[in-house]
């Protein structure tokens, strides 16, 4: 089965082949199907009912942690806000160390 590609953004358009979600809790339905194995993410989505890229990273970090099973998807970070970038990379990271290791890495 080929994995989606997600692109979280409320302004820039998808690139071709990606699904587009707009707001964070939209982007955690799409993901929490299962069937997407990459996620672009902004951070700074309009409105604050929208959400941010951050509450997504989160959502997907503590999936990780209390999911064994729960495959994160590879997740690139597109934000122009160079404060959430570095915010984001951080929870990413803690996502990374998980990942390698369940699968035997250090």
């Amino acid at each position: 089965m080929t994995m989606k590609k997600l692109w979280l953004d409320d302004e820039r358009p998808e690139p071709e082949g990606w699904d587009r979600a707009k707001t964070a809790s939209h982007a955690v339905m799409m993901l929490a199907s299962g069937s997407y194995g990459e996620v672009s993410l902004d951070h700074d989505l309009g409105p604050e009912e929208a959400g941010n890229g951050y509450r997504v990273v989160c959502w997907l970090e503590e999936e990780v942690m209390t999911n064994p099973s729960f495959n994160a998807p590879l997740v690139h970070v597109h934000t122009a806000n160079p404060s959430a970038r570095i915010k984001m990379m951080h929870a990413l990271r803690n996502i990374e160390i998980v990942r390698q290791q369940r699968i035997g890495g250090t």
